[in-house]
């Protein structure tokens, strides 16, 4: 169906989460044509444009807290030409969870020591100068470790 577009503003409705899974809480862009989007209860979500079906989800646990904030590879360095691999999300539960985005599943968490008295509301990616560490197949980012900052 074609999307309704308001005739003020401009915007057009393109597609809904499923009612079952709430408010979508938070929206990272991965690639060009590539976004995740976390929902209230459902966790991440993939979402290619160009195609009808999700590109991939992950599950993450409803004791983690509803997702606030997310960040990933791509988000440092301009590296949207290459599909990210990994994602870490922030809840409003002092959580933190890391996703790897190739096969859909939750690898971590972390919890802040204050616990939910200390919500994520901010992620921030940088990453270190020690060359001889690297994260992932292939060293990562010229082999520079990634530091994800929490606020």
């Amino acid at each position: 169906r074609a999307p309704n577009v308001d005739r003020y503003t401009g915007a057009a409705e393109v597609r809904q989460a499923a009612a079952g899974e709430g408010a979508v809480t938070a929206v990272v862009r991965l690639a060009p044509s590539v976004l995740c989007f976390a929902t209230q209860r459902g966790g991440l979500h993939g979402w290619d444009l160009r195609a009808p079906g999700e590109a991939f989800r992950v599950r993450t646990p409803p004791q983690l807290g509803v997702i606030t904030s997310m960040v990933t590879e791509a988000a440092g360095h301009g590296h949207l030409h290459r599909d990210p691999r990994w994602l870490v999300a922030g809840t409003a539960a002092g959580c933190l969870v890391l996703a790897d985005l190739r096969f859909g599943v939750s690898v971590a968490e972390w919890q802040h020591p204050l616990g939910a008295s200390a919500p994520i509301d901010s992620l921030a990616l940088a990453h270190s100068p020690n060359t001889s560490a690297s994260y992932g197949a292939g060293g990562g980012a010229g082999g520079a470790r990634p530091l994800v900052w929490a606020a």
